[in-house]
């Protein structure tokens, strides 16, 4: 049975997320990377502190890491 969340606390709840990636160590924050779809990485990458945003990208292999930053970039320019 899936829990439906308000706008609220769904934002809540990845803000929350993205703190706990924040706080983690590289080497374990690289294995729960892979395991996560390009398009959570970048919501959390969104809602990151600017050094968490960098600790995500270091803990990304270097060719997931540019595929996610194009995304990245290309919602930026369509703003």
């Amino acid at each position: 049975m899936k829990t439906k969340f308000s706008k609220a606390q769904e934002e809540k709840k990845l803000q929350e997320m993205s703190k706990m990636l924040g706080s983690m160590k590289p080497n374990v924050l690289s294995p729960v990377l892979a395991n996560l779809p390009d398009n959570l990485v970048q919501i959390f990458y969104d809602k990151a502190k600017s050094r968490d945003k960098v600790k995500i990208f270091n803990a990304l292999p270097p060719d997931r890491a540019v595929k996610i930053l194009k995304k990245i970039v290309g919602k930026t320019q369509t703003k």
